[in-house]
């Protein structure tokens, strides 16, 4: 099944600083068997509004990789209560890795900007979720759960009067919410 949608989740900003970004979303998710499936999801932000913020974002300002796997249960209980069952639909347990970079120019001269691309973290989420169908053309997903990312921190030493940047293992609580154009 091939994915095209848009929703809240990774990549979703609104805020007065940095404006308003709508992630969308090109997915596959592949069956490997009655419970189980493959996904990948390419998220891509879309930087719509700019607020405040001093930095000229590109119109693309973040880049998402996910990864995963799902295991769909309660598909006997769900046909008995005459509820839309099988391939891609239902409620389901995933596990997930992805990975996030942040594109930016930085001012190389004067009337001369340079695309940059950073990595900003990477994740392992457990989530737990549902898929509906929505007629054969659309499909809603949502998720939610815990994650565990590296983000990036700065600690300051006064003696060589420079930052030094670490990663820490952190934790995250996910929500995600998606409507897809499907085939």
């Amino acid at each position: 099944m091939l994915k095209l949608g848009a929703g809240l989740g990774h990549g979703f900003e609104l805020d007065g600083f940095n404006g308003f970004s709508l992630p969308l979303v090109l997915g596959a998710e592949r069956r490997l068997s009655d419970h189980f499936s493959a996904y990948a999801n390419l998220v891509t932000a879309l930087h719509l509004v700019h607020g405040r913020s001093v930095y000229n974002d590109p119109l693309i300002n973040r880049g998402i990789v996910e990864l995963g796997g799902r295991y769909y249960y309660n598909q006997a209980k769900r046909m008995q209560r005459r509820k839309p069952a099988g391939p891609f639909v239902g409620n389901y347990l995933a596990l997930q890795a992805s990975t996030d970079v942040v594109p930016y120019y930085q001012q190389a001269a004067i009337n001369k900007r340079e695309l940059h691309i950073e990595y900003s973290y990477s994740a392992i989420s457990a989530l737990w979720g549902m898929q509906r169908r929505i007629n054969n053309l659309f499909l809603f997903d949502f998720n939610t759960g815990i994650a565990v990312y590296n983000e990036k921190y700065a600690r300051y030493d006064a003696a060589t009067e420079s930052f030094a940047f670490y990663r820490e293992p952190t934790p995250l609580i996910e929500l995600n919410v998606r409507l897809s154009l499907v085939r």
